[in-house]
């Protein structure tokens, strides 16, 4: 409880879009976070030196973070925007702040697809909500299951250990094929090459599996807890 409490004073301070720096420093342009295979929101400890305006000696480190891989990579690309886009008033200083990455699930080639989709799956859960407020039968399926009716389940992967991880997958079919699948990571292994497993194993039985009818993109989700397989 100590550490949920700790967090959400220390998320207070921060921009959610990761626009801004600390109080008296401004980012001359927005961080673009570079391509990675996570969503949702990372979190990263800065500090850096205030010196005649200028962010020096920074250093970054992960907090509420992603695998070994990606935090190298986003690091890397932290560091370099401190340094390169801080601008600074006031005195000389030494700063420590947390930055908050939001990261989408987006598909640029599926761009307007996804717009759709999303759409319409706001649409069915806002009438699915009014209908569970009247204590009303809603009998109308998901988008998704009206565009693949037969599927198969993923199989865990023959590995080792503990824990829940999660993953968010974009789906393109195209005239009953499968078109573009695209897989990001909700929650994941520090270690890149499990996360590369379960990833492998959602692409291969959608592809392998799944029997689809017309032309669509839809989202699905799948959570794995070591024993056993969830879908959304």
């Amino acid at each position: 409880m100590r550490r949920v409490l700790l967090l959400a004073g220390m998320l207070v301070c921060m921009n959610a879009l990761a626009q801004d720096a600390t109080p008296g420093c401004r980012s001359v342009e927005s961080f673009v976070a570079p391509q990675v295979p996570w969503i949702g929101q990372l979190i990263y400890k800065t500090s850096y030196k205030v010196r005649a305006g200028r962010a020096e000696s920074v250093a970054v480190e992960a907090y509420q973070a992603a695998d070994r891989n990606t935090n190298r990579l986003l690091i890397k690309e932290l560091e370099k925007h401190i340094s390169d886009q801080y601008r600074c008033t006031g005195q000389d200083r030494d700063v420590e702040e947390y930055f908050a990455l939001n990261l989408a699930h987006d598909v640029p080639e599926l761009a307007e697809q996804l717009r759709e989709a999303r759409a319409k799956n706001a649409s069915w859960s806002a009438a699915r909500e009014a209908a569970k407020a009247a204590s009303a039968p809603f009998d109308l399926p998901a988008p998704a299951s009206l565009i693949c009716p037969h599927f198969g389940y993923p199989k865990m992967p023959n590995m080792s250990g503990e824990g829940v991880v999660k993953f968010h997958t974009v789906v393109e079919v195209r005239n009953g094929a499968i078109g573009i699948v695209d897989v990001k990571i909700m929650r994941g292994s520090p270690d890149p090459r499990v996360n590369k497993l379960f990833m492998d194993t959602i692409v291969d039985t959608i592809r392998g599996t799944y029997r689809c009818e017309g032309s669509a993109v839809f989202e699905q989700e799948f959570q794995f807890t070591m024993g056993r397989t969830e879908y959304h």
